[in-house]
């Protein structure tokens, strides 16, 4: 039965934010990325495949019935999901037909481990898949790590809950459980938490607790209804109540788009089944192509992404050749040129002198003739624990007329980082950037956030589970670095590096000419209006700080007689820019901002001395206005990444 449990007097009223991680992905697309993940991670044999099969079909409410029981007098989980708390949300599925979506994989271990909720650190997958948010039960090796798998599963359903049957390869044992993620509400008079589970209240010497149902005519009915079958081990998810816009050919392409990599290698296959009409489309590495195929013949809409993907995986299949052994256009086996950073950090970089001339000469001529190249490096890194490791990572790079609309492709592991920008200029080349080494994939992992689509320093720096993060800046910035040494770009472009150097200065105020009112036309015979020669002494100096990395604006020491002869008073309003040093240029660092590296007011606070000497009017991601009250002054700006040089753009405002 479901239990939800009631609310106490010290609980908080509260409902999971875990869904808004998914909100840039459609239905289809998080559902397919999450449970295809956790199938991959619970391989039981590394040598065979994992096969899941996504299976459409449609039940009336009477057969869900008796599996949606709470045990209260003639109350199902729809009083719960009718409550009047739950707003526009709110809905009731009683006596209707339901769309169902199932997941069942075979060639998996299943959730193994201890059912007993009691450790949540015990690294059980039982007890992460069905009791734990946000912590994850999984080890070194796998591709999640946010355990949030639950969440994305509930998302899909109109009734935010599924079913589940686990038969576990250690024990053989077959346990039926589910799980329903509902906000705080309130139902026939009592409060409740929202988070329901299903299963069955046990006493154990004394102590009462919540455990699946293993092995009783209850699983056998759930399986049989629903025609599942789970003779082997692995895991089969029922999710009842899904809308119209998950079909076919959407789980199909979020198939092709997320996981190519894995069908290719053979380490994948997946079978889409629509019970009523009765087609089945299974799609492995034979017949990748004609799937794809099949889907763009399913509409214009579709056009591009499916093309995208055609390309992708047509240069996929170069690449697993190239890797084969032999191919000229391999070059393995480079390290990157480390230094260490005025602040005592460490930095790798990659650039011409990782290769010898006669590489480098292959390697541009294969380039430039529309060859693909490869090239993997070898990081080393260390634990917080003092764990020395080496990382492998690969970057293969192919030119050619198609262009896509994300040109380069991040693969970890198993799993696409679909939103990492690579920054490489160029639309008509193709890069892969493949993180399949354990090592490697598990320091990444570190800055993923739970959709796994996008790596971030912060949030790796959170996780302190690495002494250092340049092996993360090399990676991400790699696909870049790349480029410029393949298209002969750093040989001609200008080097931003070590602005430690006081470049900067506000080289106004100026003199201000007559303006002709808007709309009007001189006449060609007008002579222009006298303009006053524009000024150019320094009013302001930025002084860097190497300890606390960051700077200060301070006045230079006439400002006041320069003011008084330029007559302008104060107040005056001065704007302050800044970004961190693109490796394609000072003109791409503004572009290459996100909000990622810094914030002013946020992650970097502005910091006015002395007291009333000055005021912030405003500050907004990489800029900020401070208005200057008295000549004496100092505006500091510190806490930047001191691995990183940063650009620094000035102004005053008159």
């Amino acid at each position: 039965m479901w239990s939800f449990p009631k609310a106490g007097p010290e609980h908080s009223n509260s409902s999971s934010k875990l869904n808004e991680f998914f909100n840039d992905q459609d239905a289809s697309t998080a559902l397919v990325r999450e449970a295809v993940q956790n199938s991959l991670d619970a391989a039981l044999d590394p040598k065979q495949p994992v096969r899941v099969r996504l299976s459409l079909a449609t039940f009336p409410w009477e057969t869900l019935e008796p599996f949606l029981r709470t045990g209260q007098a003639e109350e199902t989980v729809d009083n719960h999901l009718s409550s009047d708390d739950l707003g526009k949300f709110a809905a009731s599925f009683a006596g209707n037909e339901l769309r169902c979506l199932i997941i069942e994989d075979e060639g998996t271990k299943g959730l193994i481990g201890e059912t007993d909720k009691s450790n949540a650190h015990s690294g059980s997958n039982f007890v992460g898949f069905w009791w734990n948010d946000g912590i994850s039960g999984k080890g070194k090796g796998s591709s999640g790590s946010h355990g949030v798998g639950k969440t994305t599963l509930t998302r899909i359903s109109g009734m935010s809950l599924f079913l589940a049957v686990t038969k576990r390869s250690d024990d053989q044992k077959r346990y039926l459980l589910g799980f329903a993620n509902l906000p705080y509400h309130r139902v026939n008079g009592s409060s409740y938490l929202g988070y329901g589970r299903f299963g069955q209240s046990v006493n154990e010497d004394g102590n009462e607790k919540f455990m699946p149902i293993e092995e009783t005519a209850d699983v056998e009915k759930f399986l049989s209804e629903f025609s599942l079958k789970r003779d082997e081990s692995g895991l089969s998810v029922f999710i009842p109540g899904i809308p119209s816009s998950v079909d076919s050919g959407g789980l199909l392409l979020a198939t092709v788009r997320d996981y190519y990599w894995p069908i290719m290698k053979g380490d994948l296959v997946v079978e889409v089944v629509d019970r009523l009409s009765g087609e089945t489309t299974t799609v492995c590495a034979e017949n990748l192509s004609d799937v794809i195929a099949q889907i763009a013949d399913q509409g214009e809409r579709l056009k591009k992404a499916v093309s995208d993907t055609e390309h992708r995986v047509k240069i996929v299949r170069e690449i697993l050749e190239l890797k084969s052994g032999g191919d000229p256009n391999w070059f393995a086996g480079h390290e990157p040129i480390m230094s260490h950073t005025a602040h005592g950090g460490t930095r790798g970089a990659v650039s011409k002198d990782c290769f010898s001339e006669d590489n480098l000469e292959r390697m541009f001529s294969a380039f430039e003739s529309g060859q693909l190249v490869g090239f993997s490096f070898s990081l080393k890194f260390q634990t917080v624990d003092g764990e020395h490791q080496v990382g492998l990572v690969e970057v293969y790079f192919k030119k050619d007329d198609y262009k896509l609309t994300e040109n380069a492709q991040y693969i970890r592991n198993q799993i696409i980082i679909s939103r990492q920008p690579s920054n490489i200029p160029a639309k008509n080349v193709t890069c892969f950037l493949i993180a399949e080494d354990r090592d490697m994939s598990d320091y990444l992992k570190e800055a993923e956030e739970p959709a796994h689509t996008r790596w971030f320093l912060n949030r790796f720096n959170e996780q302190k589970s690495f002494t250092s993060d340049w092996a993360l800046r090399f990676v991400m910035d790699l696909p870049a670095h790349m480029y410029r040494i393949l298209s002969r770009e750093d040989e001609d472009a200008s080097t931003y590096e070590n602005f430690a150097d006081d470049i900067f200065s506000v080289t106004e105020p100026m003199g201000i000419g007559a303006k002709k009112k808007r709309g009007q036309k001189r006449k060609k015979s007008e002579e222009p209006d006298d303009i006053p020669p524009v000024k150019r002494s320094p009013a302001i100096r930025v002084e860097r700080d190497a300890e606390n990395p960051g700077f200060d604006l301070l006045p230079v020491g006439n400002i006041t007689q320069l003011f008084e002869e330029e007559e302008v008073s104060f107040p005056v309003e001065v704007s302050v820019k800044a970004a961190y040093v693109s490796a394609l240029g000072k003109s791409r660092s503004w572009r290459d901002y996100s909000k990622i590296d810094f914030q002013f007011g946020k992650t970097i606070p502005i910091d006015i001395s002395p007291e009333g000497a000055a005021k912030v009017i405003s500050a907004s991601e990489n800029s900020f206005t401070v208005e200057l009250l008295q000549p004496e002054f100092r505006v500091s700006a510190k806490g930047f990444d001191g691995n990183r040089d940063l650009l620094i753009h000035p102004r005053i405002k008159l």
